[in-house]
């Protein structure tokens, strides 16, 4: 019993030691008593990555028992709503699912209990939760069949799990102008995406801030990180260069647009005179169809009246 107590204070100290560099604010430890071996095991449950970027996934087990617990291997497996987990790393099989292929590896050695795991070019379907788990196999002490090892595992409980965020660079995807009102009014619109939501501002062509723009989710994006800002235009408004500025913690990103009032008016004048032309040419093409048609139809009765005057002469 003393030699128990023992281990177990002697375990704390070396955790202590060990997790002394760790985030404790985002860290948990489990604790377990099991044929008086004391096990524990820690991950970061948060974990805020960038799309496109890399990502380190934390995890480590620890216990007092090194001779009595052996064969040590990682399972990261991904939790989803429905209570499922589907695995997508095992060191023991050096399995690795099809999505992460080529972008997920241990960092650690699982053997020792470091089951930390680096995640290549995030892309957003990456984004959820993570259970870390080991398993071993455990020396289990009878006293009737003796000493069996026999297969065990330990792994991070729920709401004590890895949750992966993926978060995105402001980028502008498209930017244009729209007509409301062929005569008084326009519209410029910015499609950008960014994660977390960004701040959209409007610079008018002499380098002014502009107020009144709106901004709201893209009704094709599902994963909410695609907005649409939106900036109402009348006529009086400066003519020129307007600059769409996205902004979040990870950067800025810019594009422009012009705005000129007689754009519009230019093409719907280009519009009328190809409009009126082309009745014009129909009218023509109709008339003179019809003005075809009549002199067809006066030259075969003169042709006509020609054979009845010939044949009458022969007659007589």
């Amino acid at each position: 019993m003393l030699f128990y107590y023992s281990s177990i204070i002697l375990c704390k100290i070396l955790l202590s030691e060990s997790q002394s560099s760790q985030d404790t604010n985002h860290c948990t430890i489990e604790e377990i008593k099991h044929d008086g071996i004391l096990m524990e095991l820690c991950v970061q449950r948060e974990v805020i990555g960038v799309r496109s970027e890399d990502v380190t996934l934390p995890c480590w087990f620890h216990h007092n028992q090194a001779n009595n617990v052996k064969r040590l291997s990682l399972i990261l497996s991904r939790a989803y709503a429905d209570e499922s987990n589907v695995v997508i790393l095992d060191s023991a099989t050096n399995f690795i699912g099809e999505s992460f292929e080529g972008r997920i590896q241990i960092v650690g050695n699982p053997s020792e209990g470091e089951g930390t795991v680096r995640i290549r070019d995030l892309k957003m379907e990456d984004e959820g939760m993570y259970v870390c788990r080991f398993e071993f196999t455990i020396l289990k002490m009878t006293w009737f069949s003796g000493d069996k090892w026999r297969p065990s595992g330990f792994q991070a409980k729920e709401g004590k799990r890895t949750e992966l965020r993926i978060d995105v660079h402001p980028r502008i995807l498209h930017i244009w102008r729209e007509v409301v009102n062929s005569s008084t009014s326009w519209r410029l619109l910015c499609e950008a995406e960014a994660k977390p939501r960004p701040i959209i501002t409007w610079w008018n062509p002499q380098g002014l801030l502009v107020y009144g723009s709106e901004s709201v989710v893209s009704p094709n994006d599902q994963n909410q990180f695609q907005i649409v800002s939106s900036l109402n235009m009348r006529r009086g408004d400066p003519e020129g260069k307007y600059s769409c500025l996205v902004r979040n913690k990870y950067g800025v990103a810019k594009d422009f647009v012009f705005f000129e009032e007689l754009e519009t008016t230019v093409k719907e004048s280009i519009a009328v005179v190809c409009s009126i032309t082309l009745i014009g040419v129909i009218i023509l093409i109709v008339v003179g169809f019809i003005i075809y048609k009549k002199q067809q139809t006066t030259g075969e009765g003169l042709e006509k009246e020609e054979l009845l005057h010939g044949s009458d002469e022969e007659t007589s």
